[in-house]
């Protein structure tokens, strides 16, 4: 299984969120970009709880990793990065 990064982002992006993509790709890794569904909880559940994934949340100095079940519908917490593994 290959996996994928997916990094959510505000639009305009913010410089905390234009930081993780950085990272992502001064890793080695390229990582998607995604601007529209950080907020809709609709689109994690039909797009992304079938899948094998894993969300991370950046928080201060600490990093919440959880998956779409964990969600609030209210999305009053979201994810920055997703790692999903498609086969």
């Amino acid at each position: 299984m290959i996996p994928t990064i997916t990094v959510f982002v505000s639009h305009p992006i913010t410089e905390k969120e234009n930081d993780i993509v950085k990272r992502f790709i001064n890793l080695g890794f390229a990582p998607l970009v995604d601007a529209t569904h950080k907020h809709s909880h609709v689109w994690f559940l039909n797009n992304v709880k079938e899948t094998d994934h894993r969300l991370y949340t950046f928080e201060n100095q600490n990093v919440y990793f959880y998956d779409v079940n964990d969600l609030h519908p209210e999305m009053d917490f979201t994810p920055n990065v997703m790692i999903h593994w498609m086969n």
